[in-house]
Order: C-alpha cells, then structure tokens, then sequence
C-alpha cells in the first residue's frame, strides 16, 4: 500500500529528530562524566600540593623550632615571677643574693662556652684533662619548712643528702618527719641575723641577743626540728662574722653532740677558727647550686662542684628545697655521675673538728 507522500514524508522526519535527540542526550551524558572526572582529578591535585608557596616550604619549619628553642631559652633565663615564686611567711624572707655569695667571693662555678653547651653532657668535666674523681660529694638542701610542694621530688634522690629544715614554720615538723622517712639526714637551718638587715625569720639568733636568749631559742627550734643531728646557718652574714655570738652557739651544739655547717654567706665568718677552739664538729660550704635558677646556670654551679672534685677530698654542695628544677636535675644526672666514678657521702660522716694553730708560749 502506497501512503500519500506527505505521510511518508513526515515520519522520517520524526525518526530523524528523535535520533538527533539521543545522540545530543548521549553527548551530553559524556560530557558531564568529563567533568566529573576533571573535577576528582583537580581536588586531589589540590590535596597533594603544600600549604605554603615552593619558595618558603622548606623555611618555615626550621623557623618555628627555632622561635620555640629561642622562646624556651627566655623562660628559663626568667626569673621567677611572685606569683610563680614558692610561698614565704611574711616573717620569714628567703636568703638574698648577698647571703648566699658573700662581697669578697667570687662564685665557684665556671661559665659554660657556647662550644661547650652544644654537647649534651657539657656541664661533666672531661676525664682526659680532669682524671679521676677523687673527691666526695655532699649535698645539703636548704628552707625545708616553707611549703612541701617541689619536696618529695628531692626526697627521692638516690644518693645520700640533708636537709637543713627552718623551725617554727607551717611545715616544720612535717618536712623533718618526711626527711627521716625517705633515710635522709636532717638538719636545723638555723635563722641568724644579716648585714643587710633582712628579717631571717622565727626563732632568729641576732647579736643584740643575751647568752640565756640564745641558748633558749637554740632549744626551741631544735624542738620544732625533731631527729636534727646538725646545724648549718639561715642567713647570718652579721651573725657568723660576731666571735660571741658563734662561741655560745657552737659551745651549746657541742655540748648537744650537733655539728655545725657553716654556709659561708660572709667571707668574715669566725666559725672555722671557734669551732677548732671548742672542739665542735664542722665543715663548711664550697658552692652553691642554685644562686640563679636556670637549668643551665644549675648545670654549670654542678659543674664548678665536680671540678673542685678532682682538687679536692671534699666539696659540700648547698641548693634550697623551693626550687623544683633542681630537684628534677639532681634525679637526671645521678646515674651519670656515678657511671663517671662520683660519689656522695652524708654530711653526718663529713663534719670534724677543724684544726687550729697552737697558742704561743706564755698567752692563753
């Protein structure tokens, strides 16, 4: 059968457009599966560049640890603030630098060289120029008594110490009784009376003071100081330099069987020359560890001990029990002082009766 040629005509052209609409529709499909694709491929492009530009990616690491390497080296050269400082009765000041390094002594301790600082035992003196170490160590922790926060850090210290306790405080009693748990030796640090007029705290021994008054307060600080086997001064750059003073002090010790400790706060200090004439038991310190209270500055007084060391039988070591970084230095490198052939000894076994020269024929 034959259509009409306008019938013909038109379905073709419907099958035409119809086919022209599924190849657009098909094209169109590709399309958007290129752009998907495209679009995956850019992201995870994006993802595997760096975040800052080629020209500062390899500078900016470096520049952070040095801004934190330099950011820690200023908090540890600062000193502590009030608030961060350990707490002290009103009555009862810590020692200042002038009674811990005395006008007229220069400190012990040799300044670490940059050279020096880089390696990580610098603060050890080099046994190919030292030797040896002969000597021993003994260490005396000073203000027990004021607060017991950084305090069971010291206590676990491995060798032998003492702590000299200041009387009549809050924590008096307690800092003694800790001390005997822990098998350390226990010390009065005795409050005695300053050049610079700084108020040494309770139970003080000034020199305005009667021989009754003295030997009293002697008595009741000891009281608040229980198992004391010795005595080393609070202060006392006035005290310790008066020859009265320290005859009524070191004749009561000695009569008590107490040593004492001089902590040399005066380059005037009687109490070598007293303590041969009355035959009290006595020694005397050679550096002070925590003068400034940096860990580098610790490290480098540590080291003038261990020099001294190699010079000496003897080296007497004073830090204070307030002062947290010494005790966690103290805890690091114990082991390797021992390893390197240092010992520590107790302050009980280090105390003699000093010698003094003889008295001229004729003269008493």
């Amino acid at each position: 059968m034959i259509l009409p040629w306008g019938t013909v005509a038109h379905g073709k052209g419907s099958s035409n457009r119809s086919r022209t609409t599924r190849k657009r529709g098909r094209d169109r499909l590709i399309l958007y599966l290129l752009l998907i694709v495209i679009a995956g491929l850019l992201g995870v492009i994006v993802a595997l560049l760096p975040d800052t530009p080629p020209g500062e990616a390899d500078d900016q690491p470096s520049r952070s640890v040095g801004d934190e390497m330099v950011q820690r080296r200023a908090e540890e050269a600062e000193p502590e603030s009030e608030d961060e400082a350990p707490s002290i009765p009103e009555d009862g000041p810590p020692e200042t630098v002038t009674e811990r390094y005395p006008v007229g002594e220069a400190p012990a301790t040799p300044a670490a060289t940059a050279a020096e600082s880089d390696r990580e035992f610098w603060w050890l003196p080099d046994p190919d120029v030292y030797g040896e170490a002969p000597g021993t160590l003994y260490l005396i922790l000073d203000d027990a008594g004021n607060n017991l926060e950084p305090f069971p850090a010291f206590l676990e210290f491995p060798g032998p110490l003492a702590v000299a306790v200041l009387p009549q405080l809050p924590y008096s009693v307690e800092a003694a009784a800790l001390t005997a748990a822990a098998g350390k030796e226990i010390m009065l640090h005795l409050p005695m009376e300053a050049v610079g007029g700084a108020n040494p705290g309770p139970g003080a021994v000034t020199v305005g003071m009667s021989d009754r008054d003295i030997l009293r307060v002697i008595g009741e600080n000891l009281g608040s100081v229980p198992g004391a086997i010795g005595v080393n001064n609070h202060m006392g750059s006035r005290a310790t330099s008066d020859q009265r003073i320290m005859e009524i002090v070191l004749a009561d010790l000695q009569r008590r069987e107490l040593f004492f400790i001089d902590s040399r706060t005066t380059v005037d200090t009687v109490a070598r020359p007293v303590a041969g004439y009355l035959r009290t038991p006595f020694a005397e310190r050679h550096i002070f560890l925590d003068n400034e209270r940096s860990r580098d500055a610790i490290l480098a007084a540590i080291r003038g001990a261990l020099e001294l060391a190699h010079t000496q039988d003897q080296v007497v070591m004073i830090g204070h029990a307030t002062v947290p970084e010494l005790a966690t230095i103290l805890n690091e490198i114990y082991p390797v002082l021992t390893e390197h052939g240092y010992r520590f000894g107790l302050v009980s076994e280090l105390a003699e009766v000093p010698e003094v020269a003889e008295v001229p024929d004729g003269e008493e």
